[in-house]
């Protein structure tokens, strides 16, 4: 802060001037025709969080769990069946080929409630990927109106000398998160995610239309293999979507305090934002060995993260850019 009196240099939060005494703290008097634009342009980003922010609900996790316990209890189900059917049959005239024909006889069940699960998935995951994809361009547009307020705010070389830590700081973490947030395309990744489902319709055809065992298991071990390849895509589509909206969020917050003081320097006061709550740091790698064990169970967990870390960033987010367009206004 520069003394208007005799010209010193003074470091920030000091009331009078040290070599002079003169009071350094004055009222701050901006141009508000100044900031008309960029206000509208803040007011017309916040306005689009409607469309793009969307909270989506933890309903679909439950829906998808009660499906995969029913696909779980139908293959149990036909499991019992089959020991069944055998048991009440001559042991020496037991043989794989009665088991197989059994077992094309009841899987219907199981193709149509693995089919369910994974259309139920697919569409959680497009959802996912287009708002992650939609509040990335939102909040593109939101930090650009901001940069552009506190500029024309700070008109004379005073008020840019005030805030000139504040804006380059506010450059660099707009420039970080430009240059590091990644886009995916919702449609591939939905079907990416739906690959498990491709190889088991693939499998399913061809036990419907094997003649017998034995030519069905000439090709079951290459069904095996690319079934346990077939969930690569989800695990990193997981991953994606938990370490965008971490990093996405960290770094916001670091905008979002900088825009806070800038405004505060500048006379627009407003009250620091709710910054005492980050996400959590999910460990991925711990994630994807304990949804191996579980034998896919623990995915469910990870995929409620997915859908409630984004939720609370929106609404940690809102609550700034209301309180940002009450100190605009007021």
């Amino acid at each position: 802060m520069i003394c208007e009196n005799c010209g010193l240099r003074n470091p920030d939060g000091f009331k009078f001037c040290p070599r002079c005494g003169a009071v350094l703290d004055k009222p701050v008097k901006i141009d508000r025709s100044k900031i008309r634009g960029p206000g509208e342009a803040i007011a017309k980003a916040i306005k689009a969080r409607g469309s793009t922010d969307e909270i989506v609900t933890t309903s679909w996790i439950w829906v998808m769990i009660i499906v995969y316990l029913a696909s779980y209890v139908a293959s149990l189900a036909i499991g019992l069946s089959i020991v069944h059917d055998v048991l009440q049959q001559d042991p020496s005239t037991f043989s794989r080929e009665q088991v197989f024909d059994e077992m094309r006889t009841d899987l219907w069940a199981l193709a149509l409630l693995s089919g369910m699960f994974y259309s139920i998935a697919s569409i959680l995951a497009y959802l996912l990927v287009r708002r992650l994809n939609r509040h990335f361009t939102r909040d593109t547009e939101l930090r650009a109106a901001a940069l552009s307020l506190i500029t024309s705010a700070a008109s004379s070389p005073e008020l840019s000398q005030r805030v000139e830590n504040e804006l380059a700081a506010m450059n660099r973490t707009d420039n970080l998160i430009a240059s590091t947030e990644k886009r995916r395309r919702p449609i591939l990744w939905s079907l990416a995610v739906a690959a498990p489902l491709m190889v088991s319709a693939l499998q399913w055809a061809l036990i419907f239309t094997s003649d017998s065992y034995s030519e069905y298991q000439r090709t079951s071990a290459l069904f095996a293999v690319a079934s346990l390849l077939s969930y690569l895509p989800l695990f990193d589509l997981s991953y994606f979507l938990g370490k965008s909206i971490y990093d996405h969020h960290s770094r916001w917050m670091d905008f979002a305090g900088q825009t806070t003081a800038a405004m505060n320097k500048l006379g627009l006061k407003m009250t620091e934002p709710l910054l005492d709550k980050s996400l959590l740091r999910r460990p991925y790698g711990l994630y994807v060995l304990v949804t191996i064990v579980t034998l896919g169970f623990f995915m469910f967990y990870w995929w409620h993260t997915l859908i409630q870390d984004p939720n609370y960033h929106f609404k940690a987010q809102w609550d700034f850019e209301d309180r940002l367009v009450k100190s605009i206004r007021d």
